[in-house]
Order: C-alpha cells, then sequence, then structure tokens
C-alpha cells in the first residue's frame, strides 16, 4: 500500500504499560552503522534514485519487552536520507500508515519527492528518517506456523503466529512502535522527534506524543485516526465513509462524459460500472444505487419528475438488496476471487488522481471486452510471517474481538439477504469480527498532548472514506493541535502539489509555528487522457501487458490480477504514470 493508507481492504478480513524515555535507554546508548541501504536490504536496487541520493540504513537493537528492557532483543532497521544541500535544518522522521507498511522507502524521491508532488524542499533541507515497525520483514519479522493463507482468517493467523513466539507476537503494538521510534532518536543524538505521519502514521505520532512529550518536536499528522474509535468502531466508520465516497466517484465520472462517455448522471455510470463488476469472476458488490436524477427518466416523465424519482429512490434499496440475494444465494459474490474493476475502485476511493484510471478501464472494457484471463482465488502456500499479518496483529492485540453480538447477527443476515456491502463491513467490525479468535493483549495508549512544546498540525480531508472526517477534530482536540480542514476527499493532503497545504506543513517545520489558516482548498487532480487516446493491443491472450506505449489502465489492470502486493504495485504506476505525463506535456 502507498503511503496514505489505512485500508478498508485490510479491516474487512481486530494492559498497556506507560513507559517512559528512561526504560527506553536501558538497552545503552547504540552506534549506528550506516551503509547503503540496496545493499543493506538485499532487495531493493536503486532504480531511478539520481546517483546523488544517498539512502542509508543501519540496524538498532531494540527491547522485545520494554518492561524488561535488558532482557531479549530484536532488530529494526532504520532508513536515512541526509538533507542534500549537506547543511540540514533538522531530522524529520516519517510513517506512511498501516499498520504493516514498510517505512524504509518511504521518503524516496522516486515515490515522493522529484518524481511526485512532495516538495524538493523537504528532501533539500532535512535529514530524513524512518524506523521499521517491528515485526515487519526488516523489522524482527518471525516465522509463524503455517503458511500466509491463514492470515486471512484472524483466529487462524493468531494461532500460528502465537504458537511460533507467544512473545514477540504479543510485543506488536502501537505503543512498541513508538517506543522503538524513540529508541532511534537516541542512537542519533536527536534532540526532538520532528514528525511526519500519514493514516495510521498519525495515531502513532499521537502515541508517541503521549509517551514522549519531552522528546516530542513538531508534528504533522495528514488524514488522523480518530483515537476514540480504535479500531472497531474506525473500520466501522472508514466503510460508512466509504459508501459516500462511492457516490461522490460516480458523480465525478458523470460529469466528465464527455471525455469517458459512460453516462451523463452518477446513477447511468454506477448501472454502466455495475454491469462490468457482476460479470467479473469475483462477483458482484451490492451497492445501493446513487438517487435518479431527472435526467434519468424518459422525457414524457420530466412533467411529474418529483413523485416518479421519489418512488424510485424510495425503492433503490430494496430493489438492490434483492438483485444483491440472488448473487448470494447462487453464489455469484465471490469475494475471495480477484477482481480488476471492483478491487480497483475500492483502492480508489481515497485517491482522487486514480477516478481516471477506473474510467479508463470501464471505458476500455465497453470498447473492447474484458478479459477474464487468471481472476481466481488461489490457496497461497507460502511460510506465513508476521510480516502478512501486521494490520491484524497490531490492530487485534489493542482492540480484541470482542463485539456487539446484535452487530454480527445483522452482518450475517444483510450479507446473505443481499444488503449493501458497505454497511455489512460496517456491522462485521462492530460486531468484532476483523478479530475473531485473536485475543487483545494491550489497550490503546489514551492520547494526551498537554505536555507538548510545540503544537501539533492536522490536515484532514472532508470527505476522507479511509481515516473520516472526525478523525481529525478528535485527534486535535486530543494533543492540542491546530487542524487545517481540506475541502475533497483525498486520503493524505500533503505531497499533492497543493500550494496552501504544501506550504503550510514547510512554514510549520521551519518555524514551529502552526499557520493561521484553518481551511485549504483540495488538489487538482492529476490529467489523464481517455482511453481512445491510448494503444488498442495492450493486453495479450493470457492478460499479460503488451504495450509499448502508455496505458495506465491496462498496467493497473494487469497489476491487480498478478502481483503479491497488487496495491504497492497499482501505487508505483500511478507514480511512475504521472510522472511520465509531466514529460510529455512539457
Amino acid at each position: 500500500m502507498n503511503r496514505r493508507v489505512w485500508a478498508w481492504a485490510c479491516a474487512g478480513t481486530m494492559t498497556a504499560v506507560m513507559v517512559g524515555p528512561g526504560m527506553a535507554s536501558a538497552t545503552g546508548q547504540q552506534e549506528l552503522q550506516w551503509s547503503d541501504c540496496t545493499e543493506h536490504l538485499g532487495y531493493m536496487d536503486r532504480g531511478g534514485l539520481p546517483e546523488d541520493v544517498q539512502w542509508e540504513c543501519a540496524d538498532l537493537e531494540v527491547p522485545v519487552d520494554y518492561e524488561n528492557p535488558d532482557g531479549r532483543t530484536t532488530t529494526v532497521t532504520v532508513s536515512r536520507l541526509p538533507a542534500a544541500n549537506g547543511a540540514p535544518r533538522g531530522t524529520v522522521f516519517g510513517n506512511p500508515g498501516g499498520p504493516g507498511v514498510t517505512e524504509l522507502d518511504f521518503w524516496l524521491p522516486s515515490t515522493l519527492g522529484e518524481n511526485a508532488d512532495m516538495p524538493a524542499e523537504l528532501h533539500r533541507e532535512y535529514d530524513l528518517v524512518a524506523v521499521e515497525p517491528r515485526g515487519l520483514t526488516h523489522g524482527g519479522a518471525i516465522e509463524c506456523e503455517g503458511t500466509v493463507a491463514d492470515s486471512l482468517d484472524p483466529g487462524r493467523a493468531y494461532r500460528a503466529c502465537a504458537e511460533a513466539d507467544p512473545e514477540f507476537v504479543a510485543s506488536l503494538s502501537t505503543a512498541n512502535t513508538a517506543r522503538d521510534l524513540d529508541t532511534a532518536r537516541q542512537a542519533m543524538g536527536v534532540e526532538q522527534t520532528d514528525y511526519l505521519g500519514y493514516s495510521y502514521g498519525t495515531y502513532l505520532g499521537g502515541t508517541y506524543a503521549t509517551l514522549y512529550p519531552d522528546s516530542t518536536g513538531k508534528m504533522v499528522l495528514d488524514s488522523a485516526v480518530n483515537p476514540d474509535w480504535v479500531w472497531q468502531e474506525e473500520a466501522a466508520q472508514q466503510a460508512e465513509a466509504s459508501k459516500a465516497r462511492t457516490n461522490d466517484m460516480f458523480q465525478w465520472i458523470a460529469d466528465n462524459d464527455d471525455t469517458y462517455h459512460l453516462g451523463t448522471t452518477p446513477l447511468q455510470v454506477f448501472h454502466n460500472w455495475e454491469r462490468i463488476v457482476n460479470d467479473e469472476p469475483g462477483g458482484g458488490l451490492n451497492l445501493t444505487p446513487p438517487d435518479a436524477q431527472r435526467d434519468d427518466l424518459p422525457e414524457f416523465l420530466h412533467p411529474v419528475d418529483e413523485p416518479v424519482l421519489g418512488a424510485i429512490n424510495g425503492t433503490a434499496e430494496a430493489r438492490a438488496r434483492g438483485m444483491g440475494a440472488v448473487r448470494a444465494l447462487t453464489g455469484q459474490n465471490n469475494g475471495r476471487a480477484t477482481s480488476g474493476v471492483r478491487d480497483a475502485t475500492l483502492w480508489a476511493l481515497g485517491d482522487r488522481d486514480m477516478w481516471p484510471v477506473i474510467a479508463i478501464r470501464m471505458q476500455d472494457i465497453n470498447t473492447y471486452g474484458a478479459h477474464q484471463g487468471d481472476f481466481v482465488y488461489y490457496e497461497d502456500t507460502r511460510p506465513l510471517t508476521t510480516n502478512e499479518v501486521m494490520f491484524t496483529a497490531v490492530t487485534c492485540n489493542e482492540n480484541g474481538g470482542v463485539g456487539d453480538p446484535v452487530q454480527a447477527g445483522l452482518a450475517e443476515f444483510n450479507d446473505l439477504t443481499g444488503g449493501n456491502a458497505f454497511d455489512v463491513q460496517a456491522q462485521r467490525a462492530r460486531g468484532g469480527a476483523d478479530c475473531a479468535g485473536w485475543p487483545a493483549t494491550t489497550e490503546p495508549v489514551q492520547i494526551d498532548g498537554s505536555g507538548l512544546e510545540h503544537q501539533p498540525l492536522l490536515l484532514q480531508s472532508e470527505r476522507d472514506p479511509v481515516t473520516p472526517f472526525p478523525g481529525g477534530p478528535a485527534l486535535a482536540e486530543a494533543l492540542g493541535g491546530h487542524l487545517i480542514t481540506v475541502e475533497g476527499g483525498d486520503h493524505g493532503t500533503f505531497g499533492r502539489g497543493n500550494e496552501t497545504v504544501d506550504g503550510a506543513v514547510l512554514d510549520y517545520l521551519a518555524t514551529g509555528q502552526v499557520p493561521e489558516i484553518d481551511r485549504a482548498p483540495e488538489a487538482e487532480p492529476a490529467p489523464f487522457a481517455p482511453a481512445g487516446d491510448s494503444d488498442e493491443a495492450v493486453v495479450g491472450d493470457e492478460g499479460e501487458y503488451t504495450g509499448e506505449t502508455f496505458d495506465l489502465a491496462a498496467r493497473v489492470d494487469y497489476a491487480l490480477r498478478t502481483e503479491t502486493d497488487p496495491l504497492t504495485a497499482t501505487q508505483e504506476l500511478v507514480d511512475d504514470a504521472a510522472e511520465e505525463l509531466r514529460e510529455a506535456l512539457g
């Protein structure tokens, strides 16, 4: 996943001891041994990195149990990009979200700086550091007693990993990730932690600020987790916000019908979309259609449009439920299969730059037909490690699977009778399904910013479907921070080329003073050409990408069906495509 995601997809499958800085330092002051990250990690290459970018990595030893700092330890990797000007204003630590997203390439120019919209000043003026969360491949991951297929069920995943190493699995928490971050700060000789966190990274930042107020510097928290919703309610609210944002996307595609020819109203676009996803081997996604509008009616009904629209819209949910029930009872909805447009839609809700990709792919299918390829679910028999279960491990360790049985029952009923998929997802979350069989080992830290020297800066878009808007005001209040409300619904607002937002963040990092503004416009979306301007022969008989010219929709579709980590691969394609387009436009 990209740097901004706390994923709806992941949520669909959830006694803290307040440790002070003294305990963390009990392992002794460490001297980090820096080396080239590509050699240190052994699996990445420099790719498109400019030759003058110095990407360094070092291993950091941290206690498995911070209550026993002289006991067992594990190793997490730290990465650093020194300031390009050689004279850093300071050090900024970062986290892209998750939990369970690797951090080591978070600051790379190929992802954020020169090849995207992240302000170049950040890379030029600051040392940029990331600490790999414990439990990931370069965070001391351990092998569990099972296969990757076990990660689909939280109970199976817990048994597989807890049998292998119960102490380490119990240590996977936001608080311990924050403690590891402070151990890295001490090892680097940094007085205070300046920090940029997206999505789940906002909650990690708030936890750090609570545990280490004296060591907390300037904090930028973008797209906030609501500290009062950790974690079942956060997942439920995410599903409900995604329901609204889906209709926003259909409206946007309709507004651009001159380009995509998929319908002039959200309902027309929805029917186009529904037909496509229902034909995918993974099956459809039961959604209530957007409200019908006057233009959806035959012209002869326009004089009586209000009562007719009232009748149509008043029965829309019941009609959608009926069709969904048929699909559910006949086994057409196989959520464990991979389906391009459906899965891409869920991925795109928090990133408006992805909406043209969805529209182009729909246009391609309407024009050339869909290639079914290998849209199938397969049993992944690779050995399971904590890397694959990090989202579940952290959220369920902090909020085990004890939920509301009424909500669990409603979820089951609505799933079997064709209820709206987002409603079912919310009910499952509140019913405890996300952590069923995974017991809690700790409690979430109660966020408190009363001891902070610097007022945190928070950014939150109004219609964010991944971390819904109330999280911004709630985390700002808990930390005593200043909130900038950003229009639109992008998940992650800094680094999208939004001059108001980017300028406010850079000024804050330079001065420590929060900006006077409390509202900002949304970023302009990246431009994409319609499918008609792309190669027609881009997908071969086996579903592989064959075109030699730029066709992002085909590349995304192929990545979604073939990559082991399709969401990360998709984001990389979007980043690369944006750069190609910039070059083409001069």
